[in-house]
């Protein structure tokens, strides 16, 4: 017996450190936002979607912080429900038990049924109890019905006792042995990941620093400024007002920011938003285009690089080129008023033009070639392993770099066809080179092809080269 309530009081008092609770869970949800991404994500209608979206047990209460938060909605703070989302309707019965028709699952159900059994079981131990009181009574001093009597009220007090005690015992064990409940898929709220500059998001935004905090304060005042920041922020800032050199929270990351790049005008010039080498932070420079040249291949610029796989080698290009494009595949080198590069720590390499000049005098040059289909840009790739460069053209999809084709060393490679036959979104376009962007180049991308005409059809195929 001594062993037996040793055993008791070890699973009483350990097994409740097993139980965690998470203050910020992504399976909590408002009810609004239940409702919401019930109604969009699995097209129930209002009437359902508002009927028993949340789930709010005990295992719901100690990951969301009891059963209401406080939410703010612009300038206003109000307390909304909260707690586990189910990704659909609940199961409704027929037969209503203990006034309860909807469940979520079996588990719930038989929960539901226990609880009932035991009020059952304490409601017969009563009337067991009174019955046997009555026999005492009127036994008229019979000592075997006085015996069965006491024997039966003996009974049902241990019943009652069993009944109570199992269920106090295993409330102390662990909760969820009473709240029994199955494995549950719940919603789980969306969190994306913010990306490094804020044009490339389509959130809203709220300011974290500015471009002065940045550069007057220490990497430690501004950690503690984010931490007070991110629970008042404010998102009403549209991704394309996004100022360079300040840094903002981005909506529905946790926290995570993306760096501002809108540039103004500087006179008739256009500006571009990036970090110089050795500079703290991104500033706005003149110029129409700039991004870095990195190779994120593990062999890069490493001897077994350079011997097995003849990849490309630090600083990866040589000065960059600018070219206008007609529909009919011919293109037409632009010039430039200015060009720089820079090498970093990292062995990455900067670029970036000063505003172009001659860019709309070449462009009546495409009048009587079918009009113009776009901007590239024109790099020699230097080749590890191997005295010829090779020049490739270099276009844009999205907000990624892609290789349209190389010259060959007859300039007959595969870009006097994929000019022509590759889609006109694929190259930059000129608007957008006026306003100024900023174009990575990953060097991994580009195709090293060696003059080989099965590379060619292999690696441009898709962009229509024969």
């Amino acid at each position: 017996m001594r062993n037996l309530l040793v055993l008791i009081s070890i699973i009483i008092f350990a097994l409740p450190s097993i139980a965690f609770s998470q203050s910020d869970d992504s399976r909590c949800f408002t009810l609004s936002k239940c409702v919401e991404i019930r109604q969009n994500t699995f097209g129930l209608s209002e009437k359902d979607a508002k009927k028993d979206p949340l789930y709010q047990g005990l295992d719901a209460q100690d990951a969301c912080g009891g059963k209401t938060a406080k939410v703010k909605e612009g300038d206003v703070e109000k307390e909304e429900l909260v707690g586990f989302c189910y990704p659909t309707t609940r199961i409704e019965t027929k037969t209503s038990f203990g006034s309860q028709t909807v469940f979520s699952n079996i588990g719930e159900f038989i929960q539901l049924i226990y609880r009932y059994g035991v009020i059952l079981a304490s409601i017969v131990a009563l009337f067991m109890i009174m019955t046997a009181g009555l026999k005492w009574i009127f036994s008229a001093g019979s000592p075997e019905a006085i015996t069965g009597a006491k024997k039966r009220i003996a009974g049902a007090l241990m019943g009652l006792f069993l009944a109570a005690i199992s269920y106090m015992i295993l409330i102390i064990i662990n909760p969820y042995l009473i709240n029994l409940r199955l494995p549950q898929a719940w919603l789980i709220n969306p969190e994306e990941l913010a990306p490094t500059y804020c044009s490339e998001t389509k959130k809203d935004l709220a300011i974290l620093y500015t471009a002065d905090q940045i550069k007057n304060n220490a990497e430690s005042t501004l950690k503690s400024l984010k931490e007070t920041s991110l629970k008042s922020a404010t998102y009403n800032i549209k991704p394309d007002k996004a100022v360079c050199g300040n840094e903002y929270f981005v909506k529905g990351t946790n926290g995570q920011t993306c760096a501002g790049t809108l540039c103004p005008k500087k006179g008739n010039k256009s500006q571009v938003c990036y970090k110089k080498v050795g500079n703290k932070q991104t500033d706005c420079y003149e110029g129409n285009i700039v991004g870095t040249v990195f190779n994120s291949s593990m062999l890069a610029d490493t001897f077994a690089g350079d011997v097995f796989t003849e990849d490309w080698s630090f600083a990866w290009v040589g000065t960059p080129s600018l070219y206008l494009v007609c529909s009919n595949g011919k293109y037409i080198a632009t010039g430039h008023d200015s060009v720089g590069k820079e090498e970093d720590t990292q062995r990455k390499m900067v670029y970036y033009w000063v505003t172009n000049s001659k860019i709309d005098e070449k462009l009546k040059e495409c009048d009587d070639k079918g009009g113009v289909k776009g901007l590239v840009i024109g790099f020699f790739f230097d080749e590890a392993g191997d005295a010829t460069d090779e020049f490739h053209f270099i276009g844009m999809s999205g907000k990624n770099a892609i290789d349209l084709g190389d010259t060959g060393t007859a300039f007959d490679g595969a870009f006097d066809k994929t000019a022509k036959t590759a889609s006109k979104s694929l190259f930059i376009k000129v608007e957008d080179f006026k306003k100024g962007i900023r174009l990575d180049i990953n060097a991994s991308h580009i195709h090293d092809i060696d003059d080989n005409e099965k590379d060619r059809k292999a690696f441009y195929g898709a962009l229509g080269y024969e």
